[in-house]
């Protein structure tokens, strides 16, 4: 008997999961790094801000082409998947604690965080692909397409906003291998992207994967480009010793319910019982409080003590933060998952200690580039990882066995 043929995905599935794709990738990142990256670098920063970011995410959809290759890899790599969540919860915490601070006790202080503590609620457990997860994904994108709307009319009829040239601009050449590097390799980290890829069929989910990062995230990036501008002029009054925390009204609500989306799938990643796309068994939450701690901690003292290099406390943890995804998880798919040419791969010991070794020799470079804002350094502390690949040595006779097996 022929095996019966695979159950059909709707469109309105598909459509689903991209919305759900783009919304959990619409993080503290692609909503302010932009910004960041205007002030420093201009406005060829965010074309090299966007290209990688949205095609890297496109492309996991392509590269692990079926359900079951997202399994194996997840399996294999369980527990750099749960760091993974783990830091991105603790970030999107300390970003929403900071823009709350900013916002102290006013209404629009008190209106987001009543919009952040509802969009956890009404999410659910996003560990079981239901209605109800699908119909949040939509919601979700579809206030922030609304708060883009909004600002649209609020600011229309608005005199162009001139910038001051950016300090940093010839220093562009400089950060985007580093761009690259980060947002190519750390999609397949991303456990929520996981999730998406084995409840797919693999033609359904490569077009969910396309659909959700090439036009709704980018949609998402365009309301990010055009508040970049209004935002240094009115947050930043040209220095850099403020922060996002008089963003206007729909800005603000846009990040807050972005944030808690985000927050909401990672923290059941770390909490729920393990499955094929959640590696975490942490069934007390103590991940989850630690990474809220942790977070609301580290943005309670950037407001509190000054900062270094010409930066506010708070954009010097933000730039650490995003040192795991520029530096350690893209190091580490580069040397662990990336197969070798026995077509091995694998948190094995000689290979994390290749990566430990790595790490330790780029990281003092990445402070230079990202904090000190030496950006030269990015170059030699990128080669430092990239050439540590050739320290990875495929298993011992495993070529050989193959071309024996190949041969029989």
């Amino acid at each position: 008997m022929p095996e019966p043929a695979p159950p059909r995905t709707s469109t309105l599935s598909i459509l689903a999961w991209a919305a759900f794709l783009a919304c959990s990738w619409t993080w503290c990142i692609g909503m302010f790094l932009p910004v960041l990256l205007l002030r420093d670098f201009g406005p060829w920063a965010i074309l090299v801000f966007a290209v990688p970011n949205m095609a890297g995410a496109a492309l996991m959809g392509v590269v692990l082409a079926n359900p079951q290759a997202s399994a194996r890899l997840v399996a294999q790599h369980s527990a750099a998947c749960r760091l993974f969540s783990q830091v991105t919860l603790t970030f999107q915490c300390f970003f929403m604690t900071w823009l709350l601070m900013g916002l102290g006790f006013s209404m629009w202080g008190l209106i987001v965080l009543a919009a952040v503590a509802g969009v956890i609620i009404i999410t659910g457990n996003p560990l079981k692909p239901t209605p109800r997860l699908h119909a949040t994904s939509w919601l979700i994108f579809t206030v922030s397409l609304g708060c883009m709307l909004w600002w649209l009319i609020v600011h229309k009829g608005d005199a162009p906003i001139t910038l001051p040239t950016p300090l940093l601009a010839a220093d562009l050449p400089w950060l985007a291998p580093v761009i690259f590097f980060g947002f190519l390799l750390c999609p397949y980290l991303d456990l929520s992207f996981h999730q998406a890829r084995q409840s797919l069929p693999a033609r359904e989910g490569t077009i969910a994967f396309a659909v959700g990062f090439l036009i709704l995230f980018a949609v998402m990036l365009l309301f990010t480009y055009l508040y970049a501008s209004p935002l240094l002029y009115t947050a930043f009054r040209y220095t850099v010793r403020a922060g996002p925390q008089v963003a206007d009204e729909p800005v603000t609500l846009h990040m807050g319910v972005q944030l808690a989306f985000t927050i909401a799938i990672h923290a059941a990643f770390l909490v729920a019982k393990p499955g094929s796309a959640n590696p975490g068994n942490d069934r007390r939450g103590y991940g989850v409080i630690g990474g809220f701690i942790v977070g609301a901690v580290l943005a309670f003292l950037g407001f509190r003590y000054p900062g270094l290099a010409d930066l506010s406390l708070n954009e010097v943890f933000y730039r650490c933060f995003m040192a795991f995804y520029g530096l350690v998880f893209p190091a580490y798919v580069w040397l662990c998952i990336i197969p070798t040419r026995d077509g091995k791969s694998g948190p094995t010991r000689p290979r994390l200690a290749v990566l430990a070794v790595a790490l330790a020799l780029a990281a003092p470079m990445f402070w230079m580039g990202f904090i000190e804002r030496e950006t030269w350094w990015l170059a030699p502390g990128l080669g430092v990882v990239l050439l540590a690949r050739l320290s990875v040595r495929p298993v011992e006779g495993g070529l050989t066995q193959r071309r024996s097996a190949r041969s029989e």
